[in-house]
């Protein structure tokens, strides 16, 4: 295993991407996701893919919506990825969906972007992570 710190302490670049991918991994729970899938780990890789391809798309959704000022829309995107993100035990991106969920449905639109804001980088650390493992084709890793 290369070590983490060079020269004067400072991470290198490939360093900081598997430091970041080593706390994203609590993002996703592959242990769970493959539990829930009957011990299955072929069925758990393509539900963690389907994760991958699916999200970015939600909140695309999501975005579209509130510019659209859609709520109905933003509603069931937000519960779309709520359900996804809690299947593959990212129980924090699932709590953020929820919320934005609730926003959406109390027509609280201008509330959600900061809300949206957290979420996508959640996705993107767990996407990224997903990568790394190389579950996630969409992105490089």
């Amino acid at each position: 295993m290369k070590n983490l710190i060079v020269g004067d302490g400072e991470f290198t670049r490939d360093a900081r991407v598997r430091m970041e991918n080593v706390q994203a991994a609590k993002l996703v729970d592959m242990a769970v996701v493959t539990q829930r899938c009957g011990g299955d780990e072929k069925f758990a890789a393509a539900v963690a893919r389907r994760f991958c391809t699916q999200s970015g798309r939600e909140l695309e959704t999501i975005r579209n919506a509130l510019v659209a000022r859609d709520a109905p829309v933003a509603k069931r995107a937000a519960h779309s990825l709520k359900s996804m993100a809690a299947y593959m035990g990212a129980e924090a991106a699932s709590k953020l969906a929820q919320q934005i969920e609730a926003l959406a449905d109390a027509g609280r639109l201008e509330e959600i972007l900061g809300v949206l804001d957290q979420l996508s980088d959640q996705i993107r650390r767990a996407l990224a992570y997903l990568a790394d493992i190389g579950l996630n084709q969409t992105q490089a890793a």
